[in-house]
């Protein structure tokens, strides 16, 4: 009969999780419960190493610490299962970690598991559980092979999915200069007001650092500047994400969240930060716990889980918008379904839960009321505010979102809909009191690509950019390759004044995160307008504040080409086809390197604009562009990582190039010298990491015309040299002069 009992809770705390039950059979289904049961085991053992090697593992009875050694014997004497009792005291000690009647852990694992699993924690050292970091790697490792296997798959990511994807470990550095750069900014703000005179006698960052130090936190990543309004080399110091003069006055009125919180990466390093303030303050002493509620943090994957049937008592509202959370977590927000349940106050909801919750009549209920407890509780928490919300948000682009994903986010979030990231970003936004602060790592991309517009154009004029720290790839150390492109932000969620300037921050060229850091903590800072970049392409924020004389839209235009639709149709080599020939035109196309003459090996069936490939225009996979420079002489680019570049002698070209075309025929060899020195692609870095397709990049490039001019006309007294004959085929086959002073052959 117990057997059964648990049998049935186990089912109905399955169905809880997201198991399915065949409504012909019956038969349920075990992925979920058995991952849980997993899950908790490992964990239950796992954290009760954890506070036993920080003496924080406490016997009920007497209320002293105890080693784990020592919990193993006493088990012994009461002849007990020491797994259990440690689980069961580590369960007092954390209780919104361990539910106490969680029916998972109460599976007697075969003792073969048990073994193995008490091996496996015993050969772990005493290291790795006083480390800061080790839980988030624990976390991380815990999904790595099922992170490998749904991506080899290729399905869509939805609740069950997102957990393991998602999953990525923010290190150390990236945490730290977050925190030190609006925690540690708002401390310094208060050291500098309460002693001006340092903001002018302080030679360096170091020094000024080493004057804001409380208690044993050394703000390592904590930037300073130059008030450059007074003067740039010997104007007062401030913090260069500023002061934060809109937070409260005190450490103890501090709140802070991470939506996306994992193994509490942030939460932790945040903790000893507040508690320092705090006692410097005189408001706490250091065994007050206090300081530890002013920290919140929620999973995004773990906030509840979908529910079959209606929770009563007037929670049908919640039910239904929680019901959802494994695929959306934070994103959701209460503010967004109406009804009295979302402006009470949790702690009036609360005894009513607890009297369901003991009222209940069989596991079903039980299960259910549980489960309605923690969506009254995110529901509460996700409709606060708060001083600072900080995260790593979650990556994951919308051509991998499930369908659940997308609708909700282009319904709440549409100008941030492209990617997971950049909805949460949106979404921390939401969740920040009125000029509270947002910090997170993001995709770096939302800065530039033409797709994020919208969402720049409402970053820069309705919230206050603090710092942007551009990493670029390489930046976590277990990740190879350029697949994560990150980038640190702070803004505070409060319009700009006239004046703002942010810090900028570019490690795009360190080669590991430890260059990354070092630039982080030590590199040279920029002082961007924000103004300044709603002038810029398409709002594109940059971090470069170089004088500009002007841009390459200024002295040329810049055009895409011809997509067919259909190469093996359309194209051909230029060799395979007689000449003259009324159906076929010479294309230029994409090349992969630099050369004076490249991308001239193609032809295409135009037919003169009057055939098939002009009746599948509008919509049918081929488009005409490019028309309007045809016949004149410019610059091809290939869109690839370095841009390689070729003349342009005025042919049809494909889309996978762009053309420059110069609007007076002089300025072309000022073009060509801008390219060949590699200040092309530079400049066009600045505003686009990913070298993206669109000509406005290029366009918005920085250009000095009279300094291009200059050393072009020094370089290539000649010129450059011209094609034979102005008829295509001819300076194809007819080749050009050699020519010994060209820049490239």
């Amino acid at each position: 009969p117990q057997q059964r009992a648990l049998r049935n809770r186990l089912r109905a705390h399955g169905r809880q999780l997201g198991d399915r039950r065949d409504p012909r059979s019956g038969e349920q289904a075990t992925d979920r419960i058995v991952q849980e049961c997993a899950y908790e085991h490992w964990h239950r053992m796992l954290f009760a190493r954890f506070l036993a090697e920080a003496a924080l593992l406490i016997e009920p009875e007497n209320g002293v610490p105890v080693t784990f050694g020592d919990a193993r014997e006493l088990a012994r004497e009461r002849n007990d299962d020491w797994v259990k009792l440690t689980g069961d005291w580590a369960g007092r000690m954390l209780p919104q970690i361990f539910r106490e009647d969680d029916p998972v852990l109460e599976i007697v694992l075969p003792p073969e598991t048990r073994a193995e699993l008490e091996a496996l924690l015993d050969d772990l050292p005493h290291e790795i559980f006083v480390a800061d970091d080790s839980l988030g790697w624990v976390y991380q490792f815990w999904q790595a092979d099922r992170k490998d296997a749904i991506n080899k798959s290729g399905v869509k990511i939805g609740a069950v999915e997102l957990p393991a994807v998602t999953q990525l470990f923010t290190e150390d550095y990236m945490v730290l200069f977050l925190l030190h750069n609006t925690l540690g900014a708002w401390w310094a703000g208060k050291v500098l007001a309460a002693d001006p005179d340092l903001t002018i006698r302080a030679g360096s960052e170091d020094e000024l650092r080493a004057a804001c130090k409380v208690d044993n936190v050394d703000w390592t990543y904590l930037r300073f500047v130059r008030d450059e309004r007074e003067d740039a080399d010997t104007g007062p110091w401030r913090p260069a994400a500023g002061a934060f003069a809109g937070w409260p006055t005190v450490a103890k009125d501090i709140t802070v969240l991470d939506p996306s919180m994992g193994s509490g990466h942030f939460l932790v390093f945040a903790l000893p930060i507040l508690a320092a303030m705090r006692v410097a303050e005189k408001a706490a002493t250091a065994a007050d716990p206090d300081a530890a509620r002013d920290l919140f943090g929620t999973e995004e994957n773990l906030l509840t889980t979908g529910i079959e049937e209606r929770v009563s008592n007037g929670l049908e509202a919640l039910h239904d918008l929680f019901a959802k959370a494994p695929a959306l977590g934070s994103l959701i927000d209460p503010s967004h379904v109406g009804g009295d349940i979302f402006t009470a106050d949790f702690a009036r909801l609360q005894p009513l839960l607890e009297a369901v919750l003991k009222a209940a009549e069989n596991d079903e209920t039980t299960e259910m009321a549980v489960a309605a407890q923690g969506m009254a509780k995110a529901a509460e928490l996700l409709g606060r505010r708060f001083t600072l919300v900080v995260t790593n948000v979650p990556f994951l682009g919308r051509g991998k979102q499930a369908k659940i994903l997308q609708d909700y986010m282009a319904a709440n979030f549409g100008d941030a809909k492209r990617d997971l990231a950049t909805a949460m970003l949106r979404r921390c936004l939401g969740l920040a009191a009125q000029r509270g602060t947002v910090s997170a790592v993001t995709p770096q991309n939302w800065l530039f690509l033409n797709s994020y517009e919208k969402l720049r154009m409402r970053v820069l004029r309705s919230t206050t950019l603090n710092v942007v720290a551009a990493l670029g790839p390489h930046a976590f150390e277990t990740i190879s390759g350029e697949v994560v492109n990150t980038a640190l932000f702070v803004f505070t969620a409060a319009p700009p004044p006239i004046d703002a300037a942010f810090a900028g921050l570019d490690a795009n060229d360190g080669a590991d995160a430890a260059a990354k850091a070092l630039v982080l903590s030590q590199g040279v800072k920029s002082l961007p307008v924000q103004a300044d970049q709603m002038a810029n392409s398409n709002q594109v924020i940059r971090l470069d504040v170089s004088k500009r004389c002007g841009f390459v839209g200024d002295i040329a235009i810049v055009r895409g080409g011809i997509t067919s639709g259909d190469s093996l149709l359309f194209r051909r080599k230029f060799w395979e086809v007689y000449w003259p020939n009324q159906a076929w035109c010479l294309e230029q196309t994409s090349f992969s390197d630099t050369r004076f003459v490249n991308g001239l090996s193609e032809c295409l069936l135009w037919e003169e604009r009057k055939g098939l490939l002009a009746s599948r225009t509008g919509g049918n996979g081929a488009t005409i562009a490019g028309n309007e420079v045809w016949e004149k002489q410019g610059i091809a680019i290939s869109y690839m990582k370095n841009l390689y570049f070729a003349r342009y002698l005025g042919t049809i070209f494909e889309n996978t190039i762009c053309v420059l075309i110069p609007k007076e025929e002089r300025t072309l060899l000022a073009l060509w010298a801008f390219c060949e020195s590699g200040s092309m692609l530079k400049s066009v870095k600045k505003i686009n990491r990913k070298l993206s397709i669109d000509v406005g990049y290029f366009e918005k490039a920085d250009f000095d015309l009279d300094y291009w001019m200059d050393f072009a006309t020094h370089k290539y007294p000649d010129g450059l040299p011209k094609p034979h004959s102005d008829d295509p085929t001819q300076w194809l086959f007819g080749g050009h002069p050699a020519r010994s002073d060209l820049p490239l052959q």
